[in-house]
């Protein structure tokens, strides 16, 4: 049956119906909104939107266009439902030429929106390419994000991510519906979705997925969704390059900023990246462990994706942002339920630090930067490793009158929760800042300071400790335990107390006082 007889049988069918229930109906189509429709549709003087979902199950299965309409209920979307016919018309063009082979568009490959004009030449080409284009302009949503010149590229993007996302030589209405559905999601929402994520090395846990705070989480390689997400094969490829094996985890954060014409191409922020960045050093300071960020040769890679809808997508590719990075091989890290909490408190109080704008409480920053360092020399030596965690220490409990006895007096009254633990720590830093003197001034290294070198893991669980100490200090502030008071030696005329002592260990979070 064609498909105007059977429009015809359809128009006299719903005006039965309308008869039989004594229904008023009346013309409610602007010219505008007539236009486009099918003119067996635009020429029926009967019809009304309200008839239009009483007429869905009785439309032609042949009309494409058609049945796009006649989806709604009272309150169908016109416009969108004209796009919506616009780009199916347009996607059947373009698939149709892609399965040809023999011109610019290929089914399965992706593409970019102003990157190749000859491509991009081939679809603004087609039939329907400026009916698209003037449908979306029409769009309430549109002018909130996008100038009217934007129409070109969301159309371009649209074809180029449905030919992507089409496998058949016939055009296959799912992938269509598929592609659409993206599409209105996107249109809907008032914010785009960056999301980095990178592969974590020497990490291990039994955590399929874990959120941890602040838009990240941590995921198993194999169960994360990163088609879901809306990464490419392209992407997919890359990042699964980078991975060497050394971890089963990747760690995914996400920033979302508000629509806007100026952002409508942005690739990046850079916040979550900035995020990753923060969670190893949250990770480092909750416990031991070489973890690190996966390498492309000597660099960190942390790889950037804006998740957009099927049109909207900035420019294809893979964003990537990297750092040095000293970490190959090491201890593993190992992430158990019970780290959890720890590990979002220390990102919460990272965060505290960055609120200060560069203003550094007790030399935290400072601290933190050679404490990191200790992970992430090129080349990693654990000469250089011992270097940096006295720096970090003499940064926290450094005076004018420097000498390692101070240091290890200051570390053990602090941390030490009695004497025999005082008398331990306070043996070891000394040491330790021994080794570091005889590095840095490049004398003979004694056989007691090739034992600190063999295993300096010991002496980062004691930095390690002081940090935390003093985040905790940051974090709850008090009115006598200032920068000045560590800076004088006002702490070490407290630390000969036992009360005083006790006081103090408490302000710091250091609760298993003796």
């Amino acid at each position: 049956m064609g498909v105007s007889l059977a429009m015809q049988l359809l128009g006299a069918l719903i005006a039965v119906v309308a008869a039989n229930a004594h229904l008023i109906v009346r013309p409610a189509m602007s010219q505008r909104d007539q236009a486009g429709l099918p003119g067996c549709i635009a020429s029926a003087p009967w019809i009304d939107l309200r008839c239009l979902s009483l007429a869905r199950r009785y439309r032609a299965p042949s009309d494409t266009g058609v049945q796009n309409l006649l989806t709604g209920d009272s309150g169908v979307n016109v416009t969108l439902a004209r796009l919506k016919t616009a780009f199916m018309c347009i996607a059947k063009e373009a698939h149709s030429s892609a399965s040809g082979g023999s011109g610019e568009l290929a089914i399965g490959r992706p593409g970019a929106a102003t990157f190749n004009e000859s491509r991009d030449s081939a679809i603004a080409g087609l039939s329907h390419f400026e009916a698209c284009v003037e449908e979306v302009r029409k769009l309430e949503e549109f002018s909130r994000f996008a100038r009217p010149q934007d129409a070109q590229r969301i159309v371009l993007q649209f074809v180029y991510d449905f030919l992507e996302a089409s496998s058949d030589l016939e055009f296959a209405t799912s992938t269509f519906d598929g592609a659409w559905a993206s599409f209105q999601s996107e249109l809907e929402s008032d914010s785009w979705t960056y999301l980095a994520t990178c592969y974590l090395e020497n990490f291990a846990s039994n955590l399929e997925h874990q959120a941890l705070v602040d838009g990240i989480s941590i995921h198993h390689r194999s169960n994360y969704d990163f088609r879901g997400m809306g990464w490419s094969d392209f992407q997919l490829e890359k990042l699964h390059e980078n991975w060497h094996g050394r971890g089963m985890h990747v760690v995914v954060a996400e920033d979302r900023i508000a629509k806007s014409p100026d952002n409508l191409i942005l690739m990046g922020t850079g916040v979550p990246e900035q995020k990753i960045i923060k969670m190893l050093c949250a990770l480092r300071l909750t416990k031991e462990g070489d973890v690190g960020i996966g390498q492309d040769g000597p660099l960190w890679s942390i790889f950037n994706h804006r998740r957009s809808g099927s049109g909207f997508p900035p420019p294809s590719g893979v964003s990537r942002s990297s750092r040095s990075t000293g970490i190959q091989f090491g201890q593993p890290y190992t992430l158990d339920p019970a780290d959890v909490p720890e590990v979002a408190h220390r990102y919460t109080q990272l965060g505290i630090i960055e609120a200060y704008s560069g203003k550094s409480i007790f030399n935290i920053d400072l601290a933190i930067k050679y404490f990191e360092s200790s992970y992430d020399r090129v080349p990693l030596r654990s000469d250089a490793c011992v270097v940096d965690l006295a720096t970090s220490a003499e940064a926290l409990l450094g005076t004018k009158l420097e000498s390692a006895f101070r240091l290890a007096s200051r570390a053990a009254g602090l941390l030490g929760g009695s004497d025999d633990e005082r008398k331990r720590i306070f043996e070891l830093m000394r040491s330790c800042y021994d080794a570091r003197s005889t590095i840095v001034h490049g004398s003979e290294l004694k056989p007691k300071h090739a034992a600190i070198l063999e295993d300096y893991r010991e002496f980062r669980s004691l930095v390690r400790r002081l940090i935390s100490a003093f985040l905790y200090l940051i974090e709850h502030p008090h009115n006598r335990y200032t920068k000045k008071y560590f800076a004088e030696t006002d702490v070490d005329i407290d630390l000969q107390s036992s009360r005083d002592r006790t006081a103090l260990r408490e302000a710091m979070g250091l609760r298993d006082a003796s």
